[in-house]
């Protein structure tokens, strides 16, 4: 059994070094590993359990907005889909964009730049929600504003300097949706 305080600094580095890491001494051959556990994965139902608090409360108010959502994923394609999927999300985004071969991981721009395209929108117009060091490098990189959700992956002594923090996603609905309606105002 994995400890979840002891994945959370491996969870947004990759899932080589991921399964490596969790694994240990008995991973001889990370690739192999992770092909695997990508396999295994595939044959099980995400429980719409694992979703954080407020989540889908969240999304259904952000819905009623005139706010355009998109996931911007590390995690391949299929399985990001077969996630939302699973814990009856994927109807929420216009947008679902996870890694697909030919293309660079975060911190990389290529998966935010297919993200924005899909949605033909400018990262100025944008905010980038994300819970690592990772995610903070490409909205940068971006230009674009970051807000950061302090109940993900990110390594506990790491802050996201000058950027909103929020505890909860339903502090970051509550924000979100202010924004929105000051724009109508």
């Amino acid at each position: 059994m994995i400890d979840h305080d002891a994945a959370r600094p491996w969870m947004s580095k990759g899932g080589v070094e991921m399964v490596s890491a969790l694994m240990g001494g008995e991973s001889l051959n990370p690739e192999a590993d992770l092909m695997e556990f990508r396999e295994r994965y595939k044959q099980f139902t995400t429980p719409k359990a694992s979703v954080f608090n407020g989540v889908a409360e969240g999304l259904e108010r952000l819905g009623a907005t005139s706010a355009r959502l998109a996931i911007c994923s590390n995690k391949p394609a299929v399985l990001c889909e077969r996630v939302l999927e699973d814990v009856d999300l994927a109807s929420h985004f216009d947008a679902i964009v996870g890694w697909k071969d030919g293309m660079r991981k975060k911190p990389h721009p290529d998966l935010l730049d297919e993200t924005l395209q899909l949605l033909d929108a400018d990262p100025k117009d944008c905010v980038f929600i994300g819970d690592s060091r990772l995610d903070k490098e490409l909205a940068v990189q971006a230009n674009m504003r970051f807000y950061f959700v302090s109940y993900g992956y990110a390594e506990k002594e790491w802050s996201p300097g000058n950027s909103i923090s929020f505890d909860s996603f339903s502090q970051l609905t509550d924000a979100l949706v202010m924004e929105l309606q000051a724009q109508y105002v």
